[in-house]
């Protein structure tokens, strides 16, 4: 029988003998982590991989993303190379770099969002032009197709008017299909500009058209970057967001938490009652608990509507090059 561990203000019990399996590679660093289901059975894994020795914050100039699979999703992933790298077209919008994976399978086919950019080889440069990405294939080692033109692109004169990226979709209740992002706006000084908000649009096919609504989600007051990787979700009827909480603006009692909202329309979203999903801590299957300097990239499988294994990038040590996924049991419990 399961052993479940539930903090009292947390609608997510996840399970004490955790994490079931680490993907990592020797020569890589892995980050993010988004797991579909295909109808054979197979558990399918995509990542964000770049050399380990470009450093951590290579992954604005070198991501591409790498794939493995498992029989079951709490089994052991075992990694199959990369499926998807920059397009190499000379004036392409995602010329040089993938990342942040979010994946849909319906129909038999997966639906890939990612941000994608191209630079100069410049942190900055790169940051600066991501945008949000779908490519379409009916096997995940491909080929995929790719569009010419962004998914959801920046908008002029608007909150989100220097870049989009964090695209995290899902299909609702009513069988549209809704898409959380990241923007940023450019009233603060540069490079990094902002604020760095989150944003909703929808649409009624995987492939868009996405229309945004016009005013950004989850603002806490005049914070300039409140939170980021957001990954939206249906359960019980309603939709949910799993949102990481940069400075403790939605969950002060425990710095960087996964936090949850809760929407009956997508537009209107609110701090879940019980708002804590998981602080840094992980406990190993040791009975060891380890704070680690960075856990993020959130993202679930569900079955039948029901949250099952929680997937998270984790980086132990803030000066160490060394990240990789981690997936746990979970059980949300509302």
């Amino acid at each position: 029988m399961t052993e479940w561990l539930q903090e009292s203000d947390s609608f997510f019990a996840i399970a004490a003998l955790n994490p079931l399996d680490c993907m990592r590679l020797d020569d890589s660093i892995v980050w993010c982590g988004s797991m579909v289901r295909s109808d054979e059975g197979r558990c399918h894994l995509f990542l964000s991989i770049w050399p380990r020795e470009q450093g951590f914050e290579a992954w604005v100039t070198h991501s591409r993303i790498g794939y493995a699979i498992a029989d079951t999703p709490d089994g052991v992933f075992h990694y199959q190379g990369e499926i998807f790298t920059g397009s190499g077209v000379p004036d392409g919008w995602d010329r040089d770099v993938i990342h942040n994976p979010n994946v849909l399978y319906e129909n038999g086919l997966f639906y890939l969002y990612y941000n994608g950019n191209y630079g100069n080889g410049q942190y900055w440069d790169h940051r600066n032009h991501q945008r949000v990405g779908v490519a379409v294939a009916s096997d995940p080692r491909g080929p995929w197709q790719r569009f010419d033109q962004p998914l959801l692109d920046a908008s002029p004169d608007s909150w989100d008017c220097v870049l989009t990226t964090n695209p995290s979709v899902t299909r609702m209740p009513d069988g549209r299909y809704i898409m959380i992002y990241k923007g940023v706006g450019n009233q603060k000084p540069h490079p990094m500009l902002g604020p760095v908000l989150h944003g909703v649009a929808f649409a009624d096919a995987p492939t868009g058209p996405f229309h945004k609504v016009p005013e950004p989600i989850f603002r806490a007051g005049e914070i300039n970057f409140p939170g980021e990787d957001p990954y939206v979700f249906a359960a019980k009827g309603k939709l949910f967001c799993i949102l990481k909480d940069n400075g403790g603006a939605y969950y002060p009692k425990a710095s960087r938490s996964l936090v949850l909202f809760e929407s009956g329309d997508g537009i209107n979203w609110s701090l879940a009652d019980k708002p804590l999903v998981m602080t840094r801590n992980v406990r190993w299957q040791d009975g060891c608990t380890q704070e680690m300097t960075r856990l993020e990239r959130p993202q679930l499988f569900c079955e039948n509507g029901q949250p099952r294994f929680l997937f998270v990038a984790v980086k132990p040590d803030r000066d160490s090059h060394d990240a990789f996924n981690i997936h746990l049991a979970v059980d949300m419990r509302l």
